[in-house]
């Protein structure tokens, strides 16, 4: 009657410990893109204008966005 667990205990088991060593290469793979992040961190400005063509005259409407990277 016991033989018949011990397969299914041995699976059970191996994919357990599986589980566990993906875990550790997906922490490593979430620290290496965290360090990229900080090591390439760099703010963007961005400006929108109303119009692609003015003429003399014109009011400029603009809107900027100055997109800042968190380094900590």
């Amino acid at each position: 009657m016991l033989s018949k667990f011990y397969p299914i205990l041995i699976c059970v088991l191996l994919l357990l410990f599986k589980a566990k060593a993906q875990d550790a290469k997906l922490d490593s793979v979430a620290q290496n893109i965290h360090h990229y992040g900080l090591k390439s961190a760099k703010s963007s400005l961005f400006v929108h204008f109303d119009k692609d063509i003015y003429s003399n005259n014109d009011q400029v409407w603009f809107t900027g966005y100055l997109l800042k990277t968190i380094t900590d």
